[in-house]
């Protein structure tokens, strides 16, 4: 069973409107499927944050926090949680303070980001690909979602954090974070 733990919720621009910022320099850089609609990733610099009346900050931000801000629509609420792979995971995030995320059925999983431990750099998505970057996308383009650029699986986006703390080792370690739309 997927253990995952809760550390934040955040407020993000609508996702059909990321793809905008996406010319072809960037996503040859930065992304291993260059036929993304609309990237989305827990950093910031994928998916913009929506400007807010008070700093939403990640981690430590309560869902019932975000929604007691008056901020108009449009907006997406999300949910993020880390991906427990090795018990390693489990305690370097509880003693962040996140505790076992109970995830309401109403939420709709997006995928899962390999991101900066206690950060938000994505290394999926924002720490970008040189002279590897053929290799990597024939080996990981078929486990992404075309529309998102996010992991399907958990198990493969473990396996590319181990790959990408090796690749990106000043940004290391990073974790699995799962990522949910909240209705």
């Amino acid at each position: 069973m997927l253990r995952v733990l809760h550390f934040g919720v955040d407020l993000r621009v609508p996702a059909d409107t990321t793809g905008d910022a996406w010319d072809a320099d960037r996503r040859a850089r930065y992304l291993l499927r260059r036929d993304v609609v609309h990237p989305l990733s827990v950093d910031p610099a994928v998916w913009p944050r929506v400007d807010a009346p008070a700093p939403l900050l990640v981690p430590w931000v309560g869902i019932e926090a975000i929604r007691a801000l008056a901020i108009p629509s449009p907006h997406e609420l999300v949910v993020l949680g880390g991906v427990v792979v090795t018990p390693a995971d489990a305690a370097r995030m509880q003693a962040r303070g996140c505790t076992d995320l109970d995830i309401d059925p109403g939420w709709q999983l997006l995928g899962y980001d390999v991101v900066e431990a206690g950060g938000t750099i994505s290394g999926l998505s924002n720490c970008g690909y040189g002279e590897e970057a053929d290799t990597l996308r024939e080996r990981w383009a078929a486990e992404l979602d075309a529309q998102s650029g996010l992991f399907t699986d958990p198990t493969s986006a473990a396996a590319f954090r181990a790959e990408t703390d090796a690749r990106v080792p000043e940004h290391a370690p990073f974790e699995v974070v799962a990522i949910w739309r909240a209705r």
